[in-house]
């Protein structure tokens, strides 16, 4: 709860308790499960509605593999990327902290993951789920451009949360008028 206080700061004396990869591969592995358990609803009412055709045990299970061996690979080439990205723009920071810093975020950012699942499964093919989406995005993205930022030595986070923003709002847009149902 102390992480809610000062995101940037959060960061830093997280970086301090943790030395060395171990630490990086545990916020991995717990960013990946946080992202399976934030998708656990949205994933039954597929069930539920007959859109997937498999025993519930098998398919999230299957989910679950994949999460735990693909994903924190996944979040270690988001991290690369944005890393590269973000010393293009001044960034200072090396490949270790920005990799610690988008971690350590998703693992802070995990109760509006929760709560933007928990509403994805309640309010499934509602027109809310879009608003709700765009809100708890925005949060998350406040939080992640916070701790990014300061992994990065960036004085401020603003511009970094305004390109993030402005990526969730596009994506989520774009869903709502094409009238799939997406994920943010």
């Amino acid at each position: 709860l102390s992480a809610y206080k000062n995101f940037s700061e959060s960061y830093f004396i997280k970086r301090s308790q943790v030395n060395g990869e171990r630490g990086s591969l545990f916020l991995a592995f717990s960013s990946s499960i946080i992202l399976f358990l934030s998708n656990v609803p949205s994933e039954l009412v597929k069930l539920s509605t007959g859109a997937v055709d498999v025993h519930y045990g098998t398919y999230l299970g299957i989910l679950l593999f994949i999460t735990i061996f693909f994903v924190p690979l996944f979040l270690y080439f988001l991290a690369a990327t944005l890393h590269i990205v973000l010393l293009l723009f001044g960034g200072q920071g090396s490949f270790y902290e920005s990799r610690f810093a988008m971690l350590w975020a998703f693992n802070v950012s995990a109760p509006m993951l929760f709560l933007n699942g928990l509403f994805k499964g309640l309010l499934n093919n509602s027109d809310y789920i879009h608003f709700l989406n765009i809100i708890l995005g925005l949060i998350v993205v406040w939080i992640i451009s916070s701790i990014i930022a300061a992994s990065e030595k960036f004085k401020s986070h603003y511009p970094l949360f305004i390109f993030m923003a402005s990526m969730i709002l596009c994506w989520e847009l774009s869903i709502f008028f094409d009238g799939s149902y997406g994920v943010v």
